[in-house]
């Protein structure tokens, strides 16, 4: 999760989550970084809908 202030002292609530995929010895192959109202798949379970949403508690 990210929370950010702007310069005016606004406090912004822009959540995100951090997806990383295909571990290496130097780090992963994959970062992928989405909003909290994505919808993701596993890689395993295609079938298989997350909503990033439902997961996080209201701001």
């Amino acid at each position: 999760m990210t929370y950010c202030c702007s310069q005016s002292s606004e406090i912004c609530k822009a959540r995100e989550a951090y997806i990383y995929r295909n571990p290496a010895p130097g780090g992963y192959q994959s970062e992928i970084v989405v909003a909290d109202n994505a919808v993701i798949r596993m890689l395993a379970f295609p079938e298989i809908e997350i909503s990033f949403s439902e997961l996080f508690l209201p701001v």
